[in-house]
């Protein structure tokens, strides 16, 4: 017979690995059962009508929205006779006259500033396939090569 290597008892080594994945496997489910047992379980029923509010809390409530919709309503109107107040500003000069203003607007001069001139050379020609610029002495284009075309 031959020996092909130790046997560990008679177990090879995928035996041994297969028996320690299923002990951990069993380790974690004990784990997650005595966890949720800590936690008092799963879902619990709410108490009848817990959603409804009582007297006192809805009479809370209904305070709270009256005071959020005055303070609404006393910043629109601090809004609306500051804006009534500048049209009277306005109109108070005469009827469809406005204000004059106090500073006198300047004209702005424009000024100009030349970026970018072009004047054509004398001494090139301008190619009229690819717009290359050539010098008077060649007949084909530098660029791409056609043959230049001379104006009648």
């Amino acid at each position: 017979m031959g020996y092909s290597g130790t046997t560990y008892g008679g177990a090879d080594m995928t035996t041994i690995i297969v028996v320690l994945i299923v002990i951990i496997a069993a380790a974690v489910l004990i784990w997650l059962a005595v966890r949720k047992k800590d936690d008092g379980g799963g879902y619990e029923e709410p108490e009848e009508d817990s959603w409804v509010l009582s007297e006192a809390e809805k009479k809370k409530e209904i305070e709270k929205e009256e005071e959020k919709r005055d303070v609404k309503r006393k910043e629109s109107e601090e809004e609306s006779r500051e804006i009534g107040k500048k049209k009277a500003a306005e109109l108070s000069y005469g009827r469809g006259m406005t204000k004059k203003k106090t500073e006198r607007t300047k004209e702005k001069k424009w000024e100009s500033v030349i970026v970018y001139s072009y004047s054509a050379r004398h001494d090139i020609w301008r190619c009229i396939y690819c717009d290359g610029e050539n010098p008077v002495s060649e007949e084909y284009c530098q660029v791409c090569g056609k043959k230049r075309q001379r104006q009648k």
